[in-house]
């Protein structure tokens, strides 16, 4: 090779380093580097410059993802392929465990596989947590789970929950809270020991009563006090007293057990309580109550309070609280004249019947009461008619009423549901012939039929015949037949007719003017047939004049009123005894007695009548209790004589009564601006 050849070879190997081998210039061929010149080597059997020295490693550039490509020199001395570090892959974590599994090395900008940080298993996994989660994962890829984990406070950390932890339940998470969890002394609602059982910060707070052992007498209902650590504590007078402040240790004039030992006023003479003191006869003989007095040294006979039963029972001075009940009722209230009222009572309450000439003429009225008498609703004409209809008379029967009245010189029946309506058509009685004047009538035994007895006054034989006395039963609206019962050769006026307590017998009494002057008799009559029964007619009026008879039933036979001439009063008879005058208070003045109606009750008779007396310039109805022997009831307080209360000031007429299985029922034509229909109970 030329010289100058030569020289451009070592100077370009000069310049490129080691980069490129430089080839012997003597081309020498070598099969060991000993066999070259100094600073030759023997490569691929030629001796030449050295590029590097075998296992030296160099930086050098590659387009490789890690940073830090180098080459390694070969036992040729040549540089070897430019290669990035971990071509093979990077490196696993040191940890593999739980939410670590999968976890490699990142490349560092030094070339070289960073070791594993937090950040690592992060990008790994976000459930990675250097400390323990209660979340049912290894987070600190310790390889278990949820171990080690740092306390979780409970939701209630005052009182007796304080330090109390929740427990994990894995994946889900921290439990909340239970009884369990607080501890033994732990309650949802306070307990008296002094702890905060329900971890509200206060200690035996909103606590639940708790009953004293002793509930009887006054300390019912006391409650304990609570001691704290010490619990419910005994009760004391303190506890007793502040639930009641009758409360005694020790005993005392009272009505109650203060003391609390099921006793009252134990050491005292009596006890203070009605109830206790048992019967006793007070000052007026009624049954009182034995009360003890206001010291406990004594007992009182309390007497009781005021009864319907005709005796002065709260020993006040007056029977029955003056003999009447409640208030007079106003039945009637129309600008017409009503007149000859009547009573009923039934089941559903009771019916009041009167005249009312509101249409011109007399036209009879009924009007449903109460009980108590008091209307209701309003009253409606029984059975419109052109002619004047009077008298007017209502009982009660099975299944309804039976209605009477005075009509074209006939009685007429007519039949009455419950609540008074009529039921069928009214029937005239006596036939064509009939002149009837008066009448009386009477039931069957109450709750036997639906049967009626009616009597009246006939005047068809006038004046050849003077007036007669005939009788028919009636059932519902149907005549049974026509009997003339007159007991004697007459004339006879107002009949007055009753049924006895058997139902086989009816009493009669009537006016016999036979001999120019009115005598009052009673005769009986089988109520079967109409027949006179033989021997029993007797005159009740053998020496003085008598007018318009009343008869009623009682358990011993028949009793008759009247009102007498002379003396001018009312007379009753029992069983056909002459008759004994029921004389009214005198006033000095003497009385115009009139109108007389009796009515019988269980254990003796009502007798009402209009009184004109001179301390009363206007009549008043006035009412006597009779025994059962037709004398007037006495009493501590003296005879049972009274008037009805007047009503706007008026003048009172033609009383009507009946009992009603209670009290007495009376009603009477009162004379306010326009004469109107009243009603009042009264006491037996």
């Amino acid at each position: 090779m030329p010289l100058r050849a030569s020289l451009l070879a070592i100077g370009l190997a000069t310049l490129v380093g080691c980069l490129v081998p430089t080839v012997d210039l003597s081309g020498k061929k070598c099969d060991s580097s000993g066999k070259c010149a100094t600073g030759f080597t023997c490569a691929t059997g030629v001796c030449v410059v050295p590029a590097c020295s075998p296992g030296a490693v160099q930086s050098c550039s590659s387009a490789v993802a890690c940073a830090g490509p180098t080459q390694v020199c070969g036992p040729d001395s040549r540089w070897g392929a430019c290669e990035a570090q971990g071509d093979g892959g990077p490196p696993p974590c040191a940890k593999q465990l739980g939410v670590c599994a999968g976890a490699v090395a990142a490349c560092g900008t030094n070339g070289q596989w960073s070791a594993c940080t937090d950040g690592t298993y992060l990008a790994n996994n976000p459930a990675y947590s250097p400390t323990e989660v209660c979340d049912g994962l290894d987070n600190d890829c310790n390889g278990m789970v949820d171990d080690n984990l740092a306390p979780h406070a409970c939701a209630l950390t005052q009182g007796v929950c304080a330090g109390s932890t929740a427990a994990c339940g894995g994946d889900a998470g921290w439990l909340a809270c239970t009884a369990a969890s607080y501890g033994p002394d732990y309650s949802p609602t306070e307990i008296c020991d002094g702890l905060d059982n329900d971890c509200n910060g206060q200690v035996d707070d909103h606590l639940p009563p708790h009953p004293c052992s002793n509930q009887v007498g006054v300390c019912a209902g006391s409650d304990a006090t609570c001691g704290g650590d010490a619990g419910w504590l005994a009760c004391t007078a303190a506890n007793y007293l502040a639930n009641n402040p009758n409360y005694s240790a020790t005993a005392i004039c009272s009505d109650l057990d203060v003391m609390c030992n099921g006793h009252i006023d134990q050491g005292f003479a009596c006890v203070k309580d009605a109830n206790d003191g048992g019967a006793c006869t007070t000052t007026c003989h009624s049954t009182g109550v034995a009360t003890c007095d206001s010291t406990c040294s004594s007992y009182a006979c309390a007497p009781p309070s005021e009864i319907c039963n005709g005796v002065d029972n709260d020993c006040d001075g007056t029977i029955g609280n003056g003999l009447t009940q409640a208030s007079a009722q106003q039945i009637s209230n129309d600008p017409a004249t009503s007149q000859s009222s009547s009573v009923a009572v039934g089941l559903d309450g009771g019916l009041v019947v009167y005249a009312d000439n509101t249409s011109s003429v007399f036209q009879v009225h009924v009007q449903p009461v109460s009980a108590g008498l008091a209307p209701q609703g309003a009253s409606w004409v029984a059975a419109t008619t052109s002619h004047d209809q009077t008298a007017p008379r209502v009982l009660s029967v099975p299944g309804g009423y039976a209605l009477t009245w005075l009509e074209s010189n006939q009685v007429w029946v007519a039949s009455l549901g419950p609540g008074g309506r009529l039921v069928g058509a009214p029937t005239a009685l006596g036939g064509s012939a009939a002149l009837a004047v008066s009448y009386g009538v009477a039931a069957a035994t109450p709750g036997s039929s639906a049967t009626i007895y009616v009597v009246w006054e006939d005047a068809r034989g006038v004046p050849t015949v003077p007036e007669q006395l005939y009788f028919e039963s009636v059932a519902g609206s149907t005549p049974l037949g026509v009997e003339m019962v007159s007991p004697s050769a007459g004339p006879l006026h107002h009949p007055s007719l009753a049924t006895s307590s058997d139902g086989g017998y009816l009493g009669l009494a009537y006016e016999d003017a036979v001999l120019g002057s009115s005598q009052i008799g009673l005769t009986v009559v089988t109520a079967s047939t109409g027949a006179l029964v033989a021997g029993s007619t007797s005159t009740l009026t053998p020496t003085s004049i008598g007018f318009y008879p009343s008869v009623a039933a009682t358990n011993a036979g028949f009793a008759v009123a009247w009102q007498s001439v002379s003396p001018a009063a009312i007379a009753v008879s029992v069983n056909g005894s002459p008759g004994t005058i029921v004389d009214p208070i005198p006033d000095g003045g003497g009385s115009n007695a009139q109108g007389a109606f009796l009515a019988a009750g269980p254990s003796g008779m009502l007798l009402t009548w209009q009184d004109d007396r001179a301390s009363s310039p206007t009549p008043l109805i006035w009412m006597a209790r009779l025994a059962p022997s037709g004398a007037i009831a006495n009493d501590t307080a003296g005879p049972a004589l009274l008037h009805l209360p007047l009503a706007s000031g008026a003048a009172q007429f033609a009383p009507s009564a009946v009992f009603t299985g209670a009290t007495y029922a009376v009603t009477w034509e009162n004379a306010t601006a326009n004469d109107d229909i009243y009603a009042q109970e009264v006491c037996p």
